[in-house]
């Protein structure tokens, strides 16, 4: 894998990037935060996608880094970063999130656990667009590597503008990878965004965020 296997339990406890850690490089001079990638939904795409990301901020820098295993290749996969407006820490769902007991753990069971869509892994994750077609596309062998430098000001502004003065708090987040193949079946009962096929969004594998530097 891309990142080493962080010992985590014995990493230092998260702290959030909140507007004043930004500034404080004196005291903070570079963060890392990893988040090992786990598979969900995995009885449906027939796939144990696993992966890792690693944040790093440096100065004004922020440096988004992504390698995941067992997609559909081929494939453009979205990948986001997901949390709260409120603050509230978030967390990946588990089996217990399908609430409607379809089998499924669709975008919208996800969100008592994780929140909403924040920051998207594409080419512009500043612009907090999640429509896009430049998120990473699997290889022939299923395989994805994406790597984006982000300036922390504009993401910070554009965070404040977006979500009601909240900050990118990489800490709280946790990271998302969607997609299966449009010919796959899904039951009728597995939510998505508006218009958007299931396919596209279907959580494949998520990961929490943990500052180990």
């Amino acid at each position: 894998m891309m990142i080493r296997r962080f010992c985590l339990a014995a990493a230092l406890g998260p702290l959030s990037l909140g507007m004043g850690s930004l500034y404080a490089q004196a005291t903070h001079p570079e963060q890392t935060y990893v988040a090992i990638l786990a598979p969900l939904n995995a009885e449906v795409t027939g796939r144990e996608t696993r992966g890792d990301l690693q944040v790093t901020v440096s100065g004004e820098l922020l440096t988004i880094e992504l390698d995941a295993q067992a997609l559909s290749p081929g494939m453009m996969h979205m990948a986001h970063l997901h949390g709260f407006v409120s603050g509230k820490d978030s967390s990946c769902p588990d089996a217990t999130a399908d609430i409607n007991h379809d089998g499924i753990v669709d975008l919208s069971e996800t969100e008592p656990a994780a929140g909403v869509t924040m920051i998207p892994l594409n080419a512009a994750p500043a612009s907090l667009a999640i429509a896009s077609d430049t998120y990473p596309v699997a290889s022939k062998e299923g395989r994805i590597t994406y790597k984006q430098n982000v300036a922390l000001d504009e993401l910070t502004r554009k965070m404040a503008a977006t979500f009601d003065s909240a900050s990118p708090d990489l800490a709280k987040r946790v990271v998302f990878i969607h997609g299966i193949p449009a010919t796959s079946a899904l039951p009728k009962t597995v939510a998505s965004l508006p218009g958007v096929p299931a396919q596209v969004t279907l959580p494949i594998a998520c990961g929490k965020l943990m500052q180990v530097k």
